[in-house]
């Protein structure tokens, strides 16, 4: 799959209640939000970098600057795929996860279009496992897919919960 063009852009998103932590809290959030597009059609995907560096180092900032220095002009009009690792020319980039995340999470979102299947069927996701109120799990017994064996680092847990 080649990425045609990739549009960063920032939104400002008015918290229905202040979210605090520790170290600090705010009513608005600002979001990256970045859109990708190849031959077969477009996918988003969210920088969840905060604010402030009062959580992680990352800020919108920091994120806007990796993406847009760095990252984004490194995979633009070539090849790439997700399940070898999209991020492999910017692999020397230290730390950063967020925006890497950004840029993983829309190729996948690509790679999904391409096949015209759901992101969800794409990464082995069971029927039915929307219902379990801990997002992210499968039921109790359910297999693991395959293709989580193979995404390195994402911190997605393929065995059953406890």
């Amino acid at each position: 799959m080649k990425i045609r063009s990739a549009e960063l852009v920032e939104i400002h998103l008015k918290l229905k209640e202040r979210f605090e932590i520790s170290t600090g809290g705010w009513d608005l959030r600002r979001i990256l939000l970045l859109r990708m597009e190849s031959e077969d059609g477009e996918a988003w995907s969210e920088c969840v970098a905060a604010e402030a560096p009062n959580y992680s180092y990352e800020t919108p900032e920091t994120a806007w600057h990796v993406l847009t220095d760095y990252v984004l002009p490194e995979i633009l009009g070539k090849e790439v795929d997700p399940e070898a690792g999209v991020l492999a020319p910017v692999s020397w980039i230290r730390g950063h996860p967020m925006a890497m995340a950004a840029v993983e999470m829309g190729a996948w979102g690509l790679e999904a279009v391409g096949k015209g299947v759901s992101l969800k069927a794409l990464v082995g996701g069971v029927a039915g496992s929307g219902t379990d109120p801990r997002p992210g799990r499968r039921p109790r017994g359910a297999p693991a897919s395959p293709l989580l064996h193979r995404l390195p680092g994402t911190g997605l847990d393929h065995r059953a919960p406890e």
